[in-house]
């Protein structure tokens, strides 16, 4: 899929999957997080007791000095794993398809007022660990235009609620491109063009990206 198409299919996917987004949204300021669950931040979910794939909401209050209000803020969260959309109070303000690729986004002036503010993170995790998953020093929310004033910290406890498991979900739109980890992607590249020879033997070298799901090779390399 091509970056645009993949966008498309992944909003329609979120749409029919994602409770979050019917109204009254998840990330509104007003959502009442009386039921929602807490969880230090950052960390790695399972380090944190949550076995789980699939979307999950994360939720904090920012608070914002007087003098930064209407000021375009530069939001720092760290990595996500694997894929987030950030709202600050209630509109989203960035999102990364990446693991580990640090999330740094502009929230936009007219968000930002004095005192309290909403920031909620969307994360879909589609396998292994998940979660806002860095160091609490790189969590930090500050004026865009001002690199020496002193940030607000994001670390500490959150509050979380679970979306959707992936096992109760559609499958999640995949971007080929080269990623190993994509259905199909070796198959077609290096499976397929072995298939009109005769094989006598193999030697099979496996990596180590997925040594905790080492029960499914009992099942995998017989089917190979």
């Amino acid at each position: 899929l091509g970056a645009e198409e993949f966008a498309k299919k992944m909003a329609a996917w979120y749409v029919e999957n994602d409770p979050g987004p019917a109204a009254p949204t998840w990330a509104a300021p007003q959502t009442d997080l009386a039921d929602w669950q807490s969880m230090v931040v950052p960390s790695k979910w399972e380090e944190q007791g949550l076995d789980f794939d699939g979307i999950a909401w994360f939720r904090t209050q920012v608070q914002i000095p007087a003098a930064w209000a209407g000021q375009d803020l530069t939001l720092s969260l760290g990595p996500i794993d694997d894929r987030d959309t950030t709202y600050f109070n209630g509109e989203p303000v960035g999102s990364t398809e990446q693991y580990d690729a640090p999330r740094t986004y502009t929230v936009p002036g007219r968000l930002v007022k004095a005192g309290a503010n909403a920031l909620a993170v969307r994360i879909l995790d589609t396998g292994g660990v998940g979660g806002i998953w860095g160091t609490p020093e790189v969590m930090t929310c500050k004026p865009a235009g001002d690199p020496n004033a002193t940030p607000v910290q994001l670390a500490g406890t959150w509050r979380y609620r679970i979306g959707k498991a992936l096992a109760d979900a559609t499958p999640v739109p995949q971007a080929m491109g080269n990623n190993p980890n994509v259905s199909t992607v070796l198959c077609n590249a290096m499976i397929a063009p072995l298939e009109p020879f005769a094989i006598k033997g193999a030697i099979w070298y496996q990596g180590e990206s997925n040594a905790g799901a080492a029960e499914q090779y009992s099942r995998l390399l017989p089917t190979l």
